[in-house]
């Protein structure tokens, strides 16, 4: 069947066909999408039924197409529909792969930026870090500057130490020297006490007396020389024989006038006129029918004391009865006589150094009173000037000659039984030259050099008796403190009883063979009583020996 239709190419609801220049479009398109032969003849089956609308718009009405043709035209149109579909979705899922992309993208160029800024963070971390390096290497080259001069300093600390050593090696031998000497010292006390006896002992008095100088004294005559030099400046030119003048002037006053009045001989409070005393002695010889002259010192002592009782002075207690009262009282006596000897004004004294000077004479007069207390009672002497030096009874001052002659003592020695257990610190001053002529200019004779070389060889022969007897005397004490630690210093001991006799026999040891052989026996042995048994038989062996020789 063919149909034709005529179409008023003026009616506005027809769109004029496609050009080719159109369908040209269409061709580029079509070779954009890169069309498949199927899509292909589809397209060009398209084509041909556009020509044909086209010429019946154009009014071409010769041109017939049977119903076959129409219905297969229509199938193109369709499947040109269904590919302009199939091309619109495809579009659509472009566009959206498009938005990924473009998404895609976005996050690349921000990881981009990020990955950017860490290449500067990086970057900035490896200056620092570089610069941090140079810092370390410029303290690595100070730290090897250290090092070597530490290393410089070592060898220097070396050398001292090794110095100090042998200086400590000469200390540690003096050391033993003296506590063989301390043991000799508290060995021949004059009196042996045991532990319960309320009377001091002299070897712990002699420590106190040590200890009353170095720790009171001292530092009070260096406190009284500050306060006088800020008074005279021109006192710290002379410092040294300045403290001295004032440790003789507290040791003359405060001591010996202490010591006094521990023995009731104290005269420092009663002032009496001389003529008024030699006025009492004369009336007091009078009624006794005595010479002036046969009228002893003690008397006029005792005369001096009575006249301190009759005006009212202090009665001090015997010594070991004394209370805090007296102690204060007998420092208020003896503090003025003090500031008088140094010639002090009371008025400028700060009451800190009265304090200071008030404590140090409380200290010296408890020591006196344990002195006085003693059996035999210690006795404190200061020698006059001009005396002969002693190495048995005095001490050279430091600095000073241990010979020659006496010209001031600073502490007075401390005497039992006329032995000097604590010898007196005296400065001394050299014999002239000038006082022996005789060995001036003038050959010795042979009896001198005899003489001379006698005298030495018995110096010689004293001295290796002195060591002998101390380093016996040392090892005797250390015999003695083994034997107390083993079996009589616990408080468990049940050899308390046996203590004192044993002690006593070791004391009479006096060959230092017999002290060897029990410091081996000490170990061996389990109870005193075999140790004692041993030493009775060590001492009977040595007393028969010696009386053999």
């Amino acid at each position: 069947m063919e149909s034709q239709e005529t179409v008023d190419p003026a009616d506005p609801k027809i769109a004029p066909p496609p050009s080719k220049k159109r369908i040209g479009i269409g061709g580029r398109i079509k070779g954009m999408f890169g069309m498949s032969q199927a899509n292909e003849k589809i397209y060009n089956n398209l084509i041909e039924v556009y020509d044909w609308l086209a010429k019946i718009h154009k009014g071409k009405t010769n041109v017939s197409f049977t119903d076959k043709r129409i219905d297969l035209s229509c199938e193109y149109i369709k499947a040109a529909l269904d590919l302009i579909d199939r091309l619109s979705n495809d579009k659509e899922e472009l566009r959206a792969q498009l938005a990924e992309l473009e998404q895609d993208n976005r996050e690349f160029e921000s990881e981009c930026k990020s990955l950017k800024q860490q290449n500067k963070n990086l970057v900035s971390e490896r200056d620092g870090l570089r610069r941090t390096r140079q810092s370390l290497e410029e303290e690595y080259k100070e730290l090897q500057a250290q090092y070597r001069q530490n290393a410089q300093e070592v060898e220097t600390v070396k050398g001292q130490k090794e110095s100090l050593e042998g200086e400590l090696k000469e200390e540690e031998a003096s050391k033993s020297k003296l506590l063989a000497e301390v043991a000799r010292l508290k060995l021949n006390t004059g009196t042996h006490y045991d532990g319960t006896s309320e009377r001091p002992q002299h070897h712990v008095l002699t420590g106190e007396y040590k200890t009353l100088k170095e720790q009171h004294l001292d530092p009070l005559a260096t406190s009284l020389f500050t306060f006088m030099a800020t008074l005279d400046p021109e006192l710290k030119k002379q410092r040294k024989q300045k403290v001295n003048d004032i440790k003789a002037a507290i040791s003359a006053t405060v001591l010996i006038e202490g010591q006094a009045i521990m023995r009731g001989e104290s005269t420092g409070s009663v002032d009496i006129p001389s003529e008024m005393l030699k006025e009492m002695q004369s009336l007091l010889c009078q009624k006794l029918q005595l010479n002036n002259q046969e009228f002893p010192p003690e008397a006029i002592e005792f005369l001096k004391k009575a006249v301190n009782r009759a005006q009212g002075k202090v009665e001090y207690p015997e010594p070991g009865k004394w209370q805090e009262k007296d102690f204060n009282q007998a420092s208020a006596e003896l503090m003025p006589l003090l500031y008088q000897e140094l010639k002090l004004d009371l008025a400028n004294l700060t009451p800190d150094l009265q304090t200071e000077i008030q404590k140090a004479i409380q200290n010296a007069l408890h020591f006196l009173e344990r002195a006085a207390c003693a059996d035999p009672a210690a006795d404190l002497r200061l020698d006059n000037e001009g005396a002969s030096f002693r190495i048995d009874y005095h001490e050279a001052a430091k600095g000073w000659d241990d010979e020659g002659t006496v010209i001031k003592t600073i502490y007075p020695v401390y005497l039992v039984n006329g032995k000097a257990k604590v010898k007196a610190v005296v400065l001394t001053e050299s014999s002239s030259e000038a006082s022996h002529p005789s060995t001036i200019n003038n050959t010795p004779s042979s009896t001198e050099s005899e003489s001379s070389h006698l005298a030495t060889t018995t110096k010689s022969t004293e001295g290796k008796e002195d060591e002998e007897r101390i380093r016996l005397e040392a090892k005797r004490e250390s015999l003695i403190k083994g034997v107390k630690a083993k079996w009589f210093d616990s408080q468990d001991s049940t050899y308390k009883e046996s203590e004192a006799c044993l002690l006593e026999k070791l004391l009479r040891i006096e060959r230092r063979d017999v002290i060897e052989e029990l410091e081996i026996k000490i170990h061996k042995l389990d109870n005193p009583n075999q140790f004692e048994e041993k030493l009775d038989e060590l001492l009977a062996d040595s007393s028969s020996q010696q009386n053999n020789e």
